[in-house]
């Protein structure tokens, strides 16, 4: 039969390994949860720079294009014309390389027009 001491003993050594095993299973649980909040926390601040400057980028660009609206507010007749001679222009190089002196010309021609709206 077991003395009772002896059987004190063991159990105080069994309840100390399984406070011990269970103490480390805690803190391998927290460190990975850590782990885990941190980079949940770093994607999130990237995306939200990320979005953030995507939009403070669109948001500029269309500030721009009102600006640009604002001051040079083309007729629909004087935005089909630049439109057709540059069509013009690139057809003529892609078509007949020969004719590059004409290109030049109808750019410079688009450019002026451009440069007088």
């Amino acid at each position: 039969m077991i003395k009772p001491k002896v059987a004190v003993a063991v159990m105080a050594v069994v309840v100390a390994v399984v406070v011990a095993v269970v103490a480390v299973v805690v803190a391998v649980v927290v460190a990975v949860m850590a782990v885990v909040v941190a980079v949940v926390v770093a994607v999130v601040a990237v995306v939200t720079v990320v979005a953030v400057k995507a939009v403070v980028e669109v948001e500029a660009v269309v500030a721009v294009v009102k600006v640009v609206r604002l001051h040079f507010r083309m007729d629909q007749w004087e935005a089909a014309i630049l439109r057709n001679v540059h069509s013009l222009c690139a057809s003529a190089l892609s078509s007949r390389p020969g004719s590059v002196a004409q290109s030049v010309v109808a750019f410079k021609v688009a450019n002026k027009f451009q440069a007088s709206l």
